[in-house]
């Protein structure tokens, strides 16, 4: 499978989530990212990647400087695919990663011990993980609409 992003200019979200296409994807995916440097947001939920594909996708997070948003949600890549992710953004001190999502993935010691260690090099990420849905930053607040209040009741009428 090949992926064409290196010559990409105006591309800046890809969503390619269930597409199934598995660590071959993933590979290509990988290769692409080392090059491309416009893409911002990249979700590849559920596409059944592996932990062999999600080892061959860091290849190109170890490079890649733009890339702000990864979303791997659904994915098979056991604790050892997500570790692999984590390492390569640990690996890469140019890395614009704002969120991060593997959620779904149990959450081992050394996962953990990686999130702690990441989120000390990127303290601003946002990473969801380990089956939990609690981001790691204080979300911002959320501004809530004042519900319109009715005047008079539905019999009044004009004359």
């Amino acid at each position: 499978m090949k992926l064409c992003l290196f010559g990409n200019v105006f591309l800046k979200v890809l969503d390619v989530s269930y597409n199934g296409f598995g660590n071959s994807g993933a590979a290509a995916l990988g290769e692409a990212l080392r090059a491309n440097n416009v893409l911002e947001e990249l979700n590849i939920s559920n596409s059944r990647i592996l932990v062999e594909g999600a080892l061959r996708l860091v290849v190109g997070l170890k490079e890649n400087n733009t890339l702000k948003i990864l979303k791997m949600i659904r994915n098979p890549m056991q604790n050892e695919g997500c570790c692999g992710v984590l390492k390569a953004l640990q690996a890469n001190s140019g890395s614009g990663m704002e969120i991060l999502d593997l959620l779904d993935v149990p959450m081992s010691r050394e996962l953990a011990e990686l999130c702690e260690a990441v989120k000390t090099l990127l303290p601003d990420l946002l990473l969801r993980h380990g089956g939990s849905t609690q981001l790691q930053r204080s979300p911002t607040a959320v501004e809530l609409w004042p519900q319109p209040k009715a005047l008079g009741n539905s019999h009044n009428t004009v004359a």
